[in-house]
Formats: structure tokens, C-alpha cells, sequence
């Protein structure tokens, strides 16, 4: 008997090695992950599926899922229904987050979940660009956001030209803003035209739509944007030929200008007679 123990010590020496090397090897899994988390979410290719769920478990299951450390308030409610595949982790939780009125920041390797500023709420959508480059447009819509909004170019895979938009603003701004993707995206590209947004700096957009009308090309378009929460405004979006913005360019340099202040001085003389 003490010769079969004796044979049964190098099989326990084997097995315990064995067992030591799994645990490194586990142990270099995690640490993996951890520094890909550490490189930034923009990076991380998820895909996800939710009906109707409530949002502190769709975090909860997304923090499981991609072993992220995610913070949110008791008083972090919704309803989440989305179907996305093969998006980036920060376009999916901002799309989720912003849709409920929330944000996220990120504090090392923490993502703590926020109230949008004033608790203001803001609608999601995407669009599917199927002419336009998405980066032009996505420079175009960010200067039309209001102070709650944010545009982001959604990439599928890295092959892929990037061709969607995803818009999240207030609901009295989405419905202008979708008119105006779509006339870049639909109607510009067909007639082989370019949109350009201007922010004019001292006069109204108003005061320059009619000189402007005067410079494009048939097929050319001036619009002053403003937003339902605007009085006034200092946008003008103008679509015309690419040839023809040179000359368009010089207009409104030429008269967005400051208006010269004016001093009067007044001086009241007593005349005796």
C-alpha cells in the first residue's frame, strides 16, 4: 500500500501544476481586459438586443457582460428598446443614456451615469445617409445643435464607410434638423450641390438671406436657421454649386462686419439778447 501512495505523489505534483498555470493564465485574461478598457470605449465592438427593459438592468447587464465598472443613482429610470450590432460601446450607452434624459462621464476607469443638464429632455435618432459624406454632414448638424445636443458618425465594422448619423437634441430641434440632413443627403447630392453652414458673428441671418439670393445659382438655396427657442437668428445654411462658394464666401465676409458705433454729443447754448 505504501508503495501505491508512493506512485500517486508525482500524479499530485503534475496536477497542481497544471492548476497553477490555469490561474496565471486566468489571471492574464483579466489583466487583458482591464488595459483594454483602460485604452478608451470608442474602441470596443458590442452588439445587443433589448425589448422594453428597464434601464438600470440593461446597465447592469451591460457592465457584467463587458466587465465595466458602471455607477448609477437609484433615481436612474427608463424604458430601453434597441437592436444594435457590431456599434462601438460609447455609441451604444450614449444612444441608451441620452433617449432617458442621462449622460455619462468617465473618471478612470469608472463610468458614472448623469442627468443631462437640466434634466432636459432629448430624443435619439439615426439616420442612414445614402449619398453624403457622414463627416460633412456631422460637422454641418454639430453647429446647429442646441446646448443638450450631440452628433456622432456610427461606424459598423472598420471596413465599412462610415454612413450613419446618430443625433441626439431637444424634440423642437429634431424635426428642422431632419429636414435639413435630408436636403443635404437626398436633395444636394443628386444635383451635385454642397451645403455649407454659416455662424455669422455681428448681423442677423435675416439681413443677409436676400443679398444672398442675389449671388447663387439656379439650383441654389438660402435658408435662415432658428430654433423654436430663438428670437433670432445667426445661422445661415446656403446650398449651391462648389464653384460658386468662393464668391458666396466673399459676400458675407464683406458683410458681416461690426456696424460703427456713432457718438453724438449735443451742447446747449443760452444766447442773450
Amino acid at each position: 500500500m505504501k508503495k501505491n501512495y508512493l506512485l500517486l505523489i508525482p500524479l499530485f505534483i503534475v496536477l497542481f501544476s497544471l492548476m497553477s498555470l490555469l490561474a496565471e493564465e486566468a489571471e492574464v485574461s483579466i489583466n487583458e481586459e482591464e488595459t483594454l478598457f483602460s485604452s478608451g470605449i470608442e474602441d470596443r465592438i458590442i452588439s445587443m438586443d433589448f425589448k422594453d427593459t428597464e434601464l438600470s438592468n440593461v446597465l447592469r447587464i451591460i457592465a457584467q457582460t463587458y466587465e465595466l465598472n458602471i455607477i448609477a443613482g437609484p433615481d436612474v429610470s427608463g424604458l430601453v428598446t434597441v437592436s444594435f450590432t457590431n456599434v462601438t460601446l460609447e455609441d451604444a450607452l450614449t444612444a441608451i443614456l441620452n433617449v432617458n434624459g442621462y449622460d455619462f462621464i468617465i473618471e478612470g476607469n469608472i463610468i458614472r451615469i448623469i442627468p443631462l443638464p437640466l434634466k432636459q429632455k432629448v430624443t435619439t435618432r439615426l439616420f442612414t445617409l445614402q449619398k453624403a459624406n457622414a463627416e460633412a454632414i456631422r460637422e454641418a448638424v454639430a453647429s446647429l445643435l442646441s446646448e443638450y445636443g450631440k452628433v456622432q458618425v456610427v461606424q459598423r465594422s472598420k471596413n465599412e464607410v462610415p454612413s450613419i448619423l446618430m443625433v441626439t437634441d431637444i424634440p423642437s430641434n429634431m424635426e428642422t434638423l431632419e429636414e435639413i440632413i435630408y436636403d443635404m443627403d437626398v436633395i444636394a447630392s443628386a444635383q451635385q450641390l454642397t451645403t455649407k453652414v454659416y455662424k455669422l458673428k455681428h448681423i442677423e441671418a435675416s439681413a443677409l438671406e436676400e443679398p444672398l439670393k442675389k449671388v447663387i445659382g439656379e439650383e441654389g438655396e438660402v435658408k435662415v436657421f432658428i430654433r423654436k427657442d430663438e428670437k433670432v437668428s445667426d445661422t445661415l445654411i446656403v446650398t449651391d454649386t462648389p464653384s460658386n462658394f468662393l464668391r458666396i464666401d466673399e459676400v458675407i465676409e464683406q458683410l458681416d462686419r461690426k456696424i460703427p458705433q456713432v457718438m453724438i454729443v449735443s451742447r446747449i447754448v443760452e444766447v442773450s439778447t
